[in-house]
């Protein structure tokens, strides 16, 4: 939908990877300095790590569009919750070899005999797993086995293996020792800097055709990466929803205080979604709804001196509390307290100094309590309405559409009923005199058949009548002929 306001070739922010929108920053040019020096050594593991929406995809997406498809046969495994053996298939079955109805042993010699018909024409095999953080141990030393194939003394295959920062730990493994001997290179991913997440969306906006609408102030770039802190995948995403934005408020220009209502939106929204408070996303610095919570003043308590317990006094009867019910559920039910007020006015006068009673702490947590569950329910009110706002604008947009559409297909109509009626009027229908004219010029030229050439009958002329019409009507003669003997 924006695209088309903001006149754009493609959709610039894009969640899923994608290579062709690569952005050389600081991080991932040092990543792909370690990426070519692992191919150069031919063997190997290289490991690229990174937090999730860091790019790594994108980055071995791009490394792989620049190889010479006449030196390199890639293949990539993605679901990678697999055991050992499961895995070998996958594997097999990326590189495009059959794997139905075949054991393990098979298997392998097919892989085996696939990769030494592949050096046989002078190419080299790359396996990228991607999530290898999800792969078990025997499925990781599966993939160490197939490494240890060697034609001719060279190594038909290396292997890409991405995950996030988890999979280090992983591969700390006591198990995994002999994995570890075999890694060539490896490389974190790091989130972007301030200056280079600038560079980052600018950069993505030109490759969609961008030619500065909108624009973008200092303020919302600052903003952006406040909430997303350089990781590429966020900034797509909050990026992606300010367009979105821009196009239903008609905006031009995108300022900060537009990034922190749709960073607070977006926010809201997804702690909504896991049944959360809302407040703001970890690590953003920015304003929220939770920043209007009313502030807790914290009365203090005195806890009650180990004393021997006072004689009883009278107090006044237990209340029901009516607040709890009321608040659907958000609050907690409590046994029956006294009211504040009627504590203070049985206490003793000759005992001003006294420790409050335990009931009257009862009653101020219940207090307390009572005015988090209000704030709850406000601050989830409030983002009702935003939300509701919201969708009310979009509907507003998507209606007055197809009002447009609709107007005009009915314009078009008209001028096509108007060229309608400009058009020359129809030839009139022949009448009964123009068909005999033409049978008699038809009978002297002798283009009738022989038995109408003749002079007509009285009785004859119903018949001719009838032939007249089929004739009119492109009927083959002969078969009028046929029925009007029957």
């Amino acid at each position: 939908m924006f695209t088309d306001f903001y006149k754009l070739k493609a959709l610039p922010f894009q969640l899923t990877p994608d290579h062709r929108f690569f952005f050389s920053s600081s991080v991932h040019s040092s990543a792909m300095a370690h990426l070519t020096y692992g191919l150069s050594q031919g063997e190997g593991f290289i490991i690229i790590t990174g937090d999730i929406g860091a790019g790594k995809t994108t980055l071995v997406g791009h490394l792989l569009s620049t190889l010479d498809k006449e030196q390199f046969v890639a293949a990539k495994v993605v679901t990678t919750q697999l055991d050992a053996d499961n895995m070998l298939r996958m594997v097999s079955s990326a590189f495009g070899l059959p794997i139905e109805n075949i054991d393990k042993a098979s298997l392998l010699r097919r892989v085996e005999a696939f990769l030494r018909d592949t050096v046989a024409v002078g190419k080299r095999c790359l396996l990228v797993i991607d999530e290898v953080q999800n792969v078990p141990v025997p499925a990781l030393e599966e993939l160490r086995m197939l490494s240890n194939f060697q034609i001719d003394g060279r190594t038909p295959m290396q292997c890409f293996l991405l995950g996030q920062p988890q999979f280090r730990r992983t591969l700390a493994s006591p198990d995994l020792e002999q994995l570890r001997q075999r890694v060539t290179a490896t490389y974190h991913l790091a989130s972007l800097g301030q200056e280079e997440t600038r560079s980052y969306i600018e950069h993505r906006l030109k490759l969609a055709g961008w030619d500065g609408d909108p624009k973008f102030s200092n303020e919302a770039f600052r903003e952006i990466f406040a909430y997303t802190r350089g990781t590429p995948r966020l900034i797509n995403m909050l990026c992606s929803r300010l367009m979105l934005f821009g196009y239903l408020e008609e905006l031009h220009e995108i300022d900060g205080e537009v990034v922190l209502k749709v960073a607070e939106e977006h926010a809201n929204e997804t702690r909504q979604i896991a049944g959360l408070e809302p407040k703001a996303a970890p690590g953003w610095d920015g304003e929220s709804e939770t920043a209007a919570e009313p502030a807790k003043t914290e009365i203090p308590i005195a806890e009650p001196e180990p004393e021997p317990e006072p004689e009883p006094r009278p107090v006044a009867p237990r209340a029901e509390p009516r607040l709890a019910p009321a608040l659907g559920g958000f609050g907690r039910q409590r046994p029956n307290v006294v009211p504040l007020k009627e504590v203070a006015a049985n206490r003793p006068a000759e005992e001003p100094d006294a420790a409050p009673p335990l009931i009257q702490a009862e009653v101020l947590s219940e207090v307390r309590e009572v005015r988090e569950d209000t704030a709850e329910i406000l601050r989830r009110l409030d983002g009702l309405e935003q939300h509701a706002r919201s969708q009310e604008k979009l509907i507003n947009k998507v209606l007055h559409f197809v009002v447009e559409q609709i107007g005009e297909i009915l314009r078009r109509l008209v001028d096509l009923e108007e060229q309608g009626q400009r058009e020359p009027p129809a030839v009139p229908a022949p009448t009964v005199g123009d068909a005999t004219e033409r049978i008699e010029s038809r009978r002297d030229d002798g283009r009738l058949p022989p038995e109408l050439r003749a002079e007509p009958r009285l009785a004859d002329e119903p018949v001719l009548r009838r032939r007249f019409r089929r004739l009119k009507s492109g009927q083959p003669v002969g078969a009028a002929r046929q029925r009007d003997d029957d």
